[in-house]
């Protein structure tokens, strides 16, 4: 295994700042035994990716992810969502969830959605927890 580029207590207060910064409210006591496994299921997955040096959280807080896999390794910025980012949700027909989820990823980054579709699982999951936290 590879060793990380960044030690966890590192990966772990940059996580935070990445909350203090977007003013997240991720854990409170109304959360299920579920609601906690999926949390840190996202977080582990952010934490991981700041540790391999593929996630860093830029001056303003946000998200800035390099893909490990594909011919893209061009960074992609995720901004705080504004509404028309969760409008973005809206633009899908009922039962499109992975649609929707891409429409919410290309809006929030401002990218195509197609460069998400075309991403390898090991990047995708990443941005797919960065967005999750970010609508939770």
């Amino acid at each position: 295994m590879k060793e990380p580029k960044i030690i966890l207590e590192m990966a772990e207060q940059e996580f935070e700042r990445f909350v203090d910064s977007m003013d997240l409210e991720l854990e409170s006591s109304e959360m299920d035994a579920e609601d906690k496994g999926e949390f840190g299921k996202h977080k582990g997955n952010m934490i991981k990716a700041i540790q391999d040096g593929r996630l860093t959280i830029n001056d303003q807080g946000e998200p800035e992810y390099t893909p490990k896999r594909g011919d893209d390794h061009t960074p992609i910025t995720f901004h705080e969502p504004t509404g028309a980012c969760l409008m973005a949700m809206d633009s899908r027909k009922e039962g499109q969830n992975v649609a929707k989820m891409y429409a919410t990823m290309a809006s929030m980054s401002k990218q195509n959605s197609k460069r998400f579709s075309n991403m390898k699982n090991v990047d995708l999951k990443v941005c797919l927890s960065i967005v999750t936290l970010f609508l939770a």
